[in-house]
C-alpha cells in the first residue's frame, strides 16, 4: 500500500516475546482520505528505522484475523513486513528535457530495416 506516514508509535512490548511499532498511513485523495494502521512486529520493527512522519512509502503486509472467545466479534491486524521510501525521480530544481530532434524532426529514430526491408 502506498501512502504518507501520518504517525509512528513508540515501541510497545506484550509479554516476553512480542514487541511492535505501529505506523499509520494517510492514503486516498483529498476528498476520501483513509488511515490504515500497520503493525511491525519483532524482527520487522527495524524496517521502520530511518522513516519519518511525512515520508511517502510503500508498505508490504499480510492480513490476519481472529474471533473473540465469545464468538461475537472478529479482529483484523495488518501485519507489515516491509517498508520502502519512495524517492523523487529527479532532484528538485532539475528540469528534464526531451532529447533533441533528428534531421527530420523526430525525437527517436525507428530501428533499421532487416534484410527484407521490414523494421521488425
Amino acid at each position: 500500500m502506498i501512502g504518507n506516514v501520518k504517525m509512528i508509535s513508540d515501541p510497545k512490548t506484550f509479554g516476553e516475546k512480542t514487541e511492535l511499532v505501529e505506523v499509520i498511513l494517510e492514503t486516498g485523495d483529498a476528498k476520501w482520505k483513509e488511515y490504515p494502521k500497520f503493525q511491525f512486529r519483532n524482527m520487522f520493527m527495524k524496517k521502520v528505522e530511518g522513516t519519518s512522519v511525512g515520508d511517502r512509502v510503500v508498505i508490504s503486509f499480510g492480513i490476519s484475523g481472529r474471533m473473540s472467545e465469545a464468538g461475537d466479534n472478529s479482529y483484523i491486524n495488518l501485519n507489515a513486513f516491509g517498508m520502502t521510501k519512495i524517492e523523487e525521480a529527479e532532484p528538485k530544481g532539475k528540469e528534464m528535457s526531451p532529447p533533441p530532434p533528428d534531421d527530420e524532426g523526430f525525437t527517436q529514430n525507428p530501428p533499421p530495416p532487416d534484410e527484407e526491408g521490414l523494421p521488425f
